[in-house]
């Protein structure tokens, strides 16, 4: 392995991981190659087009490197196909980005990423509009005419001039009836608990008391992968071994109609 690559220390500084044992990186600004204000991208295919009408919420968790010198914002671009730069090199700023995306979304950082320390979420909430949206596209989207370093910041660093983000925690999926709102009114409720989580084989839930009960785990595309009812229990274990690695939901409903939902992380 590249010595210069290891987490959590590595050439841009030192970070452990907002989850798990790994996480990316890009530049969001450069100035130490051969061109000026120059960024990379990470880009992926979505598992799954996004289906037309339905809300999603795309996230991930992004800080700064302790030896950049400079800040910009982050931000995503949602496509119905691969983002493609034609005419620009290896680390050339792409101007403007909006051109090169014709169809989908994009969503920037109204402010530049500073956090050296923590890990900051990037949320963009997001109804389709037309069909087939797959890729994502996650840097730096501001145009080259914008700020792309915050002088006098107070940041230092020995990378060169430049600005490097960590990227962590990658997300997409469907919102599901405000489950954090629905988590927060219940749990007093039905104290519900799951464990181990993350999880690799199977997870246990206990109930504070024996009810009738409807279980689904939903993945982050929305889609209801697992599905059971019970009754007269005080606990259930749920065999993972089906699901592949991936953040889910679980969602339970009583027979009073009360309904909880907690995030579970599944990793073989």
């Amino acid at each position: 392995m590249n010595n210069n690559m290891q987490i959590p220390t590595n050439v841009a500084g030192s970070q452990a991981p907002a989850d798990g044992n790994s996480y990316a990186g890009l530049l969001g600004t450069h100035s130490f190659y051969s061109f000026p204000n120059g960024r990379e991208y990470i880009q992926v295919q979505l598992s799954a087009p996004l289906t037309v009408g339905i809300p999603y919420r795309i996230q991930y968790k992004t800080s700064l490197a302790e030896k950049s010198n400079g800040a910009t914002s982050m931000g995503m671009a949602l496509g119905t196909s691969l983002f493609t730069f034609q005419g620009y090199a290896a680390y050339q700023a792409i101007n403007p980005i909006p051109a090169y995306v014709p169809s989908g979304a994009m969503y920037t950082t109204p402010q530049a990423i500073t956090d050296k320390t923590n890990w900051t979420l990037v949320s963009f909430d997001y109804t389709p509009s037309i069909p087939n949206i797959q890729y994502l596209l996650i840097g730096n989207l501001n145009n080259v005419m914008a700020p792309l370093s915050v002088p006098g910041d107070g940041l230092v660093g020995s990378m060169g001039p430049g600005a490097y983000y960590y990227i962590d925690e990658v997300e997409v999926f469907r919102i599901l009836e405000n489950p954090s709102h629905l988590a927060e009114d219940n749990e007093a409720v039905l104290d519900l608990s799951i464990s181990p989580n993350p999880t690799k084989e199977c997870i246990q839930m206990k109930f504070p008391f024996q009810l009738n009960f409807q279980i689904e785990i939903i993945n982050s595309m929305g889609q209801v992968v697992f599905h059971k009812e019970g009754k007269n229990a005080s606990s259930e274990i749920i065999s993972t071994n089906q699901l592949v690695n991936g953040m889910y939901f679980v969602r339970m409903r009583t027979c009073d109609k009360i309904s909880v939902i907690k995030k579970i992380s599944v990793l073989h």
